[in-house]
């Protein structure tokens, strides 16, 4: 069974919003979780890998300056962060961390909101950082093909999740499926690493793109436009 939740984006703020986010979204591919507590939201990050999360205020238990600092002090990852705040209240405003991250004004249209949320990917992953998934992908390896589920992904390579691990050194072709419909995207990588996921016994292997690097970082832009963002997403259908 393929994975139709091919990007996760975290959403803390009013549930209006965040319901805005998911009609737009969702139907795309997107899965977007919207919660109003900030100590929840922690934790969700742990359990999805979100690929952006948006701190939208007015969380009922802690600040927006509190969410976002553990963020950067805690994760061991980078994920981009988008920061709405109102222009007259300078009191819970976070001071920018990392490159990936901007603040927007609010109010702020659906809209407006969720093209910045797809250009915020898209940038991601012209700077080659990884950008969190969950998508089905097949491995070919020496006319076998491996199920494996992509981790994470970036103009450098992806990450496979699978207990078929070839060896390292290996060629593979492999095969991305971002819904049961859509095409996928074939990519020729090498194994460069295995590792064992979270010590309850499921593998996974690091596997380097072999394509120009900038040629890559082309494609997969295109890719996450063409196949999880694309432009009819922001017509809202009737």
């Amino acid at each position: 069974m393929r994975v139709h939740a091919a990007l996760t984006c975290l959403f803390l703020g009013e549930p209006e919003l965040g319901e805005e986010l998911l009609l737009r979204l969702g139907d795309r591919g997107v899965r977007v979780i919207n919660v109003a507590s900030g100590t929840v939201a922690l934790d969700l990050v742990y359990q999805f890998n979100p690929a952006v999360i948006v701190l939208g205020g007015g969380m009922r238990d802690v600040s927006t300056c509190e969410v976002y600092r553990h963020l950067k002090l805690n994760l061991q990852r980078s994920i981009p962060v988008i920061l709405l705040y109102e222009p007259m209240l300078p009191i819970d405003q976070p001071t920018i961390a990392s490159p990936g991250d901007e603040m927007l004004t609010k109010p702020i249209e659906p809209e407006v909101l969720s093209r910045k949320i797809f250009e915020t990917l898209t940038t991601a992953v012209s700077r080659n950082d990884r950008i969190w998934i969950g998508m089905g992908v097949d491995c070919l390896h020496d006319e076998t093909v491996v199920e494996g589920f992509a981790r994470n992904i970036s103009g450098g390579g992806i990450f496979v999740e699978t207990n078929h691990l070839p060896p390292v050194g290996s060629h593979l072709t492999l095969s991305l499926h971002p819904s049961e419909t859509a095409d996928p995207l074939q990519r020729q990588g090498r194994v460069i690493h295995h590792r064992e996921l979270d010590s309850d016994f499921r593998f996974g292997m690091g596997v380097q793109f072999t394509e120009v690097m900038e040629e890559n970082r082309q494609i997969i832009s295109l890719f996450l436009s063409d196949k999880l963002l694309p432009s009819t997403i922001w017509t809202r259908q009737s």
